[in-house]
């Protein structure tokens, strides 16, 4: 991959099917920073119709639970109950009620999306909102956001989790994932939490290394990129 120059998306996108199976990706940064804007232009790649790529191909489901993700969809809804997938509809958007913050919502959220026949890649906004469902919290037919990242590889289930603090992603969340994006993280201790996973280096130029961890090391719009073909991350800039 170059260090400079222009990327079509789809270069830098998480397969929904391909030689991984369905790979995960991970984004992070401040409000502000640009997380955002990616978001958006990585969910531009996927689509329903035979114009898309085998490796594209699939449905979009968009979990946000601050209401801020501003997103074109097809259907949206507020409660798990609501929720229906349909192959024709492209996208759907998930924005939940208060009550809907459970730890049982969560996982039977996350049972439908898993459970799901067909390909489909799901985005999640905020993913500290759903800390009831993280780690080795039991539910009595199981953990299916466990089950999602992990065995939903093999199924078409494809996911990009969305962070501002990435220090209050579990690490073997966050070590799910094969795509990196990550932008201005004001507290070191984020920073010192992507370094740890990613490496404490990255590139910038030829030959040239900055700390992952050192803030000063992105300037606006800036953010860390490491996809599964990268030995190193490099740094990277969306330019709107």
């Amino acid at each position: 991959m170059p260090v400079e120059g222009y990327l079509d998306i789809s270069v830098i996108a998480p397969r929904i099917q391909g030689p991984r199976g369905a790979d995960r990706g991970f984004i992070a940064g401040r409000s502000g920073s640009g997380k955002s804007f990616l978001a958006r232009r990585l969910l531009t790649a996927y689509g329903i119709t035979e114009h898309w790529p085998k490796e594209f191909r699939g449905n979009k489901f968009i979990i946000d639970p601050n209401d801020t993700f501003d997103y074109p969809v097809e259907a949206q809804f507020e409660t798990v109950a609501e929720v229906r997938l349909d192959p024709k509809i492209a996208s759907i958007r998930y924005v939940p009620k208060a009550s809907e913050y459970t730890g049982e919502h969560w996982n039977e959220l996350w049972r439908k999306l898993n459970n799901y026949r067909y390909p489909l890649m799901t985005y999640v906004d905020e993913t500290f909102a759903m800390e009831t469902v993280f780690g080795t919290r039991r539910f009595e037919d199981g953990n299916f956001f466990t089950a999602y990242l992990t065995r939903g590889r093999a199924k078409g289930k494809a996911a990009i989790l969305g962070a501002q603090r990435p220090v209050n992603i579990p690490r073997n969340i966050i070590g799910q994932a094969e795509w990196f994006y990550v932008f201005d993280l004001p507290l070191k201790d984020d920073r010192q939490t992507i370094a740890g996973t990613i490496g404490e280096l990255g590139l910038v130029g030829e030959g040239q290394y900055l700390r992952i961890d050192d803030r000063k090391s992105l300037g606006r719009f800036e953010f860390w990129f490491k996809g599964p073909d990268l030995a190193e991350p490099v740094r990277a800039q969306v330019v709107k």
